[in-house]
């Protein structure tokens, strides 16, 4: 009996000190990022799907143990119904080990998509076929024909050295360019037109005549394709996105408004990543889901909410 006693003591006391998992449940958690619009009006976003269990423990205290999930491009009408999934996402891990974002842009013209993710850029066909890699980068966009995209490249530098790291190879830093890159889905080929490594998050025109691209914190540049001229905008507010209005007269900064013509910067509260525009609406991310911003009224609608469910 004794002996008994000492055995469910030290598990008592093991339960005390250890905690013990009593009671868990399972969960499954679905967010939203990255909306953009299909030339045909609908909308196009990112899916991320995860599968949680927490165990709540005695005496006190629980943990979320990640049972997996997965990312995913979507598509739905511009009033949030029609969801579907189109394609599960994928990356390879040799893209850029510094970049900023997880899942970071997605542009699409009537029958491609293309998205970038964990420092890398993948194109396919609107129906789901033909996923591929085809450069490693970050925050590409179409241009309007969609037989171009431009997009950012950053390279990882090996510390105290003029050597980078590229798809797990070192070479030599005067191989490449750092900033913003077309890449040309004809020819397979791509080429660097603004070497700064500055330069981030570009945006092509809806006329297919300009470039935007942030540059550092607070700077909007204009690059004009035809002369290979630019004009500087800067802004009061720290830039998160940037796109082009339908008219490619505007760019909407996501704090700002810069008019390329009159060089006008005028502040925007709404909080937001980065706004896409078509028409006379913009849609965005945020908590709660993706959002319909109507430019005329400023009235905003969620039309995708994000949620949890218990299973």
């Amino acid at each position: 009996m004794k002996k008994i006693l000492i055995i469910i003591g030290t598990i008592t006391i093991g339960m005390i000190f250890k905690g013990c998992a009593v009671e868990w449940h399972t969960y499954r958690q679905y967010q939203y990022y990255n909306p953009n619009w299909f030339p045909d009006g609908k909308v196009v976003y990112i899916e991320v799907y995860n599968r949680y269990r927490t165990e709540k423990y005695f005496p006190a205290g629980e943990k979320d143990i990640s049972l997996g999930g997965g990312w995913y491009i979507c598509e739905m009408n511009s009033d949030g119904s029609g969801q579907k999934r189109i394609v599960q996402m994928k990356f390879d891990n040799t893209g850029n080990p510094t970049h900023r974002a997880t899942h970071d842009c997605v542009s699409a013209t009537n029958d491609k998509i293309v998205y970038g993710i964990q420092g890398e850029i993948w194109v396919l066909n609107r129906d789901g076929t033909g996923l591929r890699k085809i450069t490693n980068g970050e925050y590409p966009d179409f241009n309007p024909d969609g037989t171009k995209i431009v997009y950012e490249k950053h390279y990882f530098t090996m510390p105290g050295s003029d050597t980078i790291i590229i798809n797990g190879d070192t070479v030599s830093y005067d191989e490449h360019k750092e900033g913003i890159w077309i890449y040309n889905l004809t020819t397979e080929k791509d080429f660097c037109i603004v070497s700064d490594t500055l330069a981030m998050m570009p945006a092509w025109s809806t006329d297919g005549e300009k470039i935007a691209y942030v540059r550092g914190e607070k700077f909007v540049v204009v690059k004009y394709l035809s002369t290979s001229s630019q004009k500087n905008f800067e802004s009061p507010y720290r830039i998160r996105g940037i796109d082009w209005m339908p008219d490619s007269k505007q760019i909407k900064v996501t704090y700002a408004w810069v008019n390329t013509e009159t060089e006008e910067v005028i502040e925007d509260q709404r909080n937001a990543y980065k706004i896409s525009y078509t028409g006379t609406y913009g849609i965005y991310a945020g908590i709660a889901g993706i959002y319909l911003y109507s430019i005329g009224t400023s009235e905003t609608t969620v039309i995708l909410e994000a949620y949890t469910e218990e299973e």
